[in-house]
């Protein structure tokens, strides 16, 4: 019988896995004129289901954050978004029940820096279950949502 929990991938919004050695926080003023980086409340998943395949095509890119108010200095921090779509913190919420498959394609659009992505397997999987996507370049994977749970990407 299909299992109708639904399992959850949040992003942590936060790309903190792209350089091992990460450099201090940049600040910005308000009026700087670079994307803004949206809240995301998770309220809709992200996506496009059809015939129990969710499509998704998610970017990473650079953005400005304001981690408390908009009058206060932005930080520059990679974040997702869907293709076309405003960054957001956290990331776009894929939810699915068990056994969809998902079919994502995930865009690095983050000059000189190589993503490395983790959650984008079976539950449950191997934590070490990784790949990586050179600045510029896109990646398609394509998986079975395994196990009910919240997960992370």
């Amino acid at each position: 019988m299909l299992n109708r929990i639904p399992l959850a991938l949040f992003s942590w919004g936060l790309l903190s896995a792209i350089d091992t050695y990460a450099q201090p926080p940049k600040y910005f003023p308000a009026e700087d004129a670079r994307t803004e980086i949206l809240a995301n409340t998770n309220r809709k998943p992200a996506g496009r289901m059809h015939n129990r395949v969710l499509s998704i095509s998610l970017e990473a890119r650079e953005g400005l954050w304001y981690p408390e108010t908009k009058d206060g200095p932005g930080l520059s921090v990679q974040a997702f978004a869907e293709k076309g779509r405003p960054l957001s913190i956290p990331g776009p919420l894929i939810r699915v029940i068990e056994g969809t498959e998902i079919r994502a394609s995930i865009h690095n659009a983050i000059s000189a820096s190589t993503l490395v992505m983790h959650g984008f397997h079976p539950r449950p999987g191997d934590p070490k279950d990784t790949f990586e996507i050179p600045s510029g370049e896109t990646r398609e994977v394509r998986f079975k949502a395994g196990a009910a749970g919240t997960y992370y990407y």
